[in-house]
């Protein structure tokens, strides 16, 4: 018989990074997801950048953050994104488990 909880996991997929597995304690317990920055965005006068969080296949938009540090309570396929915009862009349009990244 198998144990729920160990067979639970988190899957963290990153475009550079490949996929991590992280597993968790139990089916509710909030998991920090992070990544890490090389430094090397290029963010030109006028633009800002922000981190969003997505999920599935479909790029499901869950959170938007100015820092690549996510918390979620339900284990699934997360991307961190890095996301370069024009600082007037209204992000008020992006309707977090609705929007996707897909165009």
């Amino acid at each position: 018989m198998r144990s729920p909880a160990k067979d639970r996991v988190w899957r963290l997929e990153s475009a550079i990074g490949g996929i991590w597995t992280i597993p968790r304690a139990g089916p509710s317990d909030p998991q920090r997801l992070m990544a890490t920055a090389n430094g090397d965005a290029n963010v030109p006068a006028g633009y800002s950048q922000a981190y969003v969080l997505t999920s599935g296949t479909g790029l499901v938009i869950e959170q938007l953050g100015a820092r690549p540090e996510f918390t979620v309570t339900t284990g699934g396929l997360y991307t961190i994104h890095s996301f370069v915009f024009p600082s007037d862009l209204d992000l008020s349009v992006v309707v977090p488990g609705v929007t996707t990244g897909l165009m």
